[in-house]
C-alpha cells in the first residue's frame, strides 16, 4: 500500500516537472525564484520527469491490487491428488 502511494507521488511530481520543462507555468511562476530549475536545461528536466512518471506507473501497477489473479489449490481424494481447483486470491 505504501509503495503504491509512493508511486502516485512520483507520478504527480513527474507531471509537475514536465509542466515546468514545457513552459506551461512560465507566465504564472517565475523560474528564477526556483534556483535548481533555472540552472538546468529543460531537456534534462523533461527526461527526469518522464523517468519519474515511468517509475510511478511501475510502482502502481506492480504493487496494486491484482483483481484477476487466481490461486491453484490441489484437490485430494484420500491420499491421491486428482487435480487442481482455481480460487481467487
Amino acid at each position: 500500500m505504501v509503495k503504491k502511494i509512493i508511486g502516485y507521488i512520483l507520478m504527480i511530481l513527474g507531471i509537475v516537472l514536465l509542466f515546468f520543462s514545457l513552459g506551461v507555468f512560465k507566465d504564472k511562476i517565475n523560474l528564477d525564484k526556483i534556483g535548481f530549475l533555472s540552472a538546468v536545461k529543460p531537456l534534462y528536466i523533461t527526461i527526469v520527469a518522464v523517468v519519474l512518471i515511468g517509475a510511478g506507473i511501475f510502482l502502481v501497477i506492480k504493487f496494486g491490487k491484482s483483481r484477476g489473479k487466481m490461486d491453484d489449490l490441489p484437490v485430494w481424494q484420500g491420499k491421491e491428488m486428482i487435480g487442481y481447483r482455481r480460487t481467487k486470491k
